[in-house]
């Protein structure tokens, strides 16, 4: 018997080392196995993020060819608008100032009443009289070149009343754009060298001739885009088109009904003299 119950002890613990070295290789199995399944995960999330990259890169690159196809349209809108203007320009080419000259051939006289501060309302005294008093001296020589030019008269005094007061040696250095206005216009020096400038300051005349050449050019590029030139129209583009523009046209249009007796819908342009 106690050979018997030796050898079943010693099966016992036999039995009980193989189901030991049995349970170790199981665990590292696990192991192994555990191992191998996070070395196959971080190879996939590798593996999408260098996807996403990919996807984002091509993101990335199709918004720059959309943001260079936008640039290269704007910039060639620009240039339809620069072109524009120089096909329009009646102007002299820019090489030297332009020498406006009243033509010399004999003028169809057309007689208008020009309106003075007396002719304004009383509201309207409150806010113009000032200035619509220093444009009445001029009033003989805006009709002169006004007939000329082929430009309401009323209109021209109207802008010369907002721009200078009637003040012919108006200068405005101020502009945040670092360009600035000259004489009874307020020309603005942009127009490069199409313009004497200080000339404007001595020579009421050509001031006035140069800011309706200004405003002829506004006509143009307002028919040019299919727009009526009416008195709101040209104002607007002629202080820029922009919302500060707007109520700079709104404020003259005021000035301009309570004057001339007619709407902002009236068209600046007039039958000109023969041969101006």
């Amino acid at each position: 018997m106690d050979i018997w119950h030796l050898k079943n002890k010693y099966i016992i613990k036999f039995m009980l080392v193989i189901v030991f070295i049995y349970s170790l290789q199981c665990a590292g199995s696990s192991m192994i196995i555990a191992e191998n399944r996070t070395w196959l995960l971080k190879s996939e999330a590798q593996k999408n993020k260098t996807v996403n990259i990919q996807i984002q890169s091509q993101s990335l690159i199709s918004k720059e060819a959309v943001i260079k196809s936008e640039i290269k349209e704007i910039d060639m809108q620009t240039l339809v608008e620069i072109e524009t203007i120089t096909e329009t320009s009646a102007l002299v080419p820019q090489a030297a100032p332009v020498e406006v000259v009243a033509p010399v051939a004999p003028v169809v006289p057309i007689t208008y009443q020009m309106p003075t501060a007396s002719n304004l309302s009383d509201e309207m005294k409150a806010i113009w009289e000032k200035k619509v008093i220093g444009t009445d001296q001029w009033n003989t020589l805006i009709e002169k070149v006004s007939v000329e030019e082929g430009i309401d008269p009323i209109f021209v005094k109207c802008v010369m009343a907002i721009e200078s007061g009637g003040y012919q040696q108006a200068h405005n250095t101020k502009n945040a754009n670092g360009t600035q206005d000259y004489g009874l216009m307020q020309v603005n020096s942009s127009w490069g060298s199409y313009f004497d400038y200080d000339k404007m300051l001595y020579d009421p005349e050509y001031a006035i001739r140069s800011g309706i050449q200004v405003v002829r050019r506004k006509v143009i590029l307002a028919e040019k885009s299919g727009v009526q030139p009416t008195v709101f129209e040209v104002l607007w583009r002629y202080n820029g088109k922009s919302a500060r523009g707007k109520i700079y046209a709104e404020r003259v249009t005021k000035l301009y009904n309570n004057l001339s007796g007619k709407t902002e819908n009236e068209l600046v342009l007039i039958k000109k003299t023969e041969n101006a």
